[in-house]
Formats: structure tokens, sequence, C-alpha cells
């Protein structure tokens, strides 16, 4: 990520503070980076997303809200998001 990327992630993210928690539910998360909640399972699948701890295959997953931000800002990686959900439910 670029200076500016990471000079806006930093904005945005500080502007936020105090408006949501350190972790986000799958529901926040799909809102944040502009998928579906069902698109979700599939990027952590693909390890796009990673929630935090070691959840089970069953239990709620949780994201941390900093680098889902991180997400967010990153072209190539919403780009490469994208694809793989495209993809996936191609199939």
């Amino acid at each position: 990520m670029g200076i500016i990327e990471e000079n806006y992630v930093e904005n945005v993210f500080d502007s936020w503070m105090g408006k949501i928690p350190g972790r986000l539910t799958a529901e926040h998360t799909a809102k944040i980076l502009g998928f579906a909640v069902h698109d979700i399972p599939v990027l952590v699948k693909h390890r796009l997303l990673t929630p935090l701890g070691q959840p089970s295959e069953k239990s709620t997953k949780y994201f941390a809200a900093v680098e889902v931000f991180q997400c967010a800002a990153d072209t190539k990686w919403l780009g490469k998001a994208t694809k793989v959900v495209s993809e996936n439910w191609k199939r």
C-alpha cells in the first residue's frame, strides 16, 4: 500500500473511532467492503479475509476493523476479491 492509501486508511479509521467496535461481524464487514454477507465466507475461504482468533467452522466470525478499512482502501485487493467472488458464484 502506498503512502496516500495508508494516510487515507488512517484518516478514515480515525474518523470512525468511537463509532465502530474494534472487531466487526460479517454483516458490518460486508457493508464496509461493498460485498453481500454471503460473499464473506467466500473471501475467508480464499484467504482474502482472516477472522480474528481461530473460530470453529460454524461459530460467529469477527474481523479486525482496521484490516477491513485497509482492504476497503486497497483497489488491488478489491479487484482480486471481486474476481474471486464472481468466479465462485459462476460455478
